[in-house]
């Protein structure tokens, strides 16, 4: 467990590294984000589609408020068109950190002094859990962004990844959207308790999952 430890702290140290960045400097911000969706939704609503697909799938670069720009997909676009930009996104910003962590990510934590025997240690891991875990990572922030990468490198199938991302993917986007579409600025109540749901059931089936396990001997 060291070396997944190690291995995951490289890959969290970036994506907060990539955070902090990006707000110091003011870039994509919640507000900046909130009215780009409103921009876009005035001069048409396929382009605020898009850009929600954009937001989405650079998270895996950028961190972004996946849970906010979901909801407010929904409440913009309505639940069908919403739900179809959310799922869009979500499966590219997945494909995008699967297939750079599958080229580069060995080579990179080789680089920074990973060795060798604690990478096939984490593979071995990921073998028996990652994708599992993947299904509910998203009840934890830079979760589902960790497991990306982590599958990558392992070389895991692309139609079992993919299919796995999916199931975990599909259900989040749907209920924050439906949410999110019968809320407004007035009465927002229905997309924050959507979003304490979604949030809280993940992390209860997360806890549930982990106390299921076999303890290793």
């Amino acid at each position: 467990m060291k070396s997944l430890f190690k291995v995951c702290t490289i890959f969290l140290f970036i994506f907060c590294s990539a955070f902090i960045i990006t707000r110091l400097f003011g870039f994509l911000t919640l507000n900046d984000i909130k009215s780009f969706l409103q921009l876009t939704y005035e001069i048409h609503p396929l382009y605020q589609a898009l850009l929600v697909i954009v937001l989405l799938a650079i998270d895996i670069l950028v961190t972004i408020p996946t849970l906010v720009v979901t909801s407010l997909s929904g409440h913009y676009l309505g639940f069908l068109l919403g739900s179809l930009a959310s799922i869009t996104g979500l499966i590219l910003s997945g494909l995008s950190g699967f297939y750079c962590a599958r080229k580069f990510g060995e080579q990179f934590l080789r680089f920074l002094g990973v060795k060798v025997n604690e990478i096939d240690e984490v593979k071995s891991i990921i073998d028996r859990y990652g994708l599992r875990v993947i299904c509910i990572s998203r009840a934890i922030p830079m979760l589902p962004e960790l497991l990306v990468c982590l599958c990558g490198i392992n070389n895991i199938p692309l139609k079992k990844f993919l299919l796995y991302w999916i199931i975990g993917s599909l259900p989040y986007a749907l209920v924050l959207n439906y949410f999110g579409s019968i809320s407004s600025y007035e009465n927002p109540w229905p997309a924050i308790i959507a979003a304490i749901l979604v949030s809280g059931s993940l992390g209860y089936i997360a806890f549930r999952f982990k106390k299921l396990q076999p303890q290793d001997s």
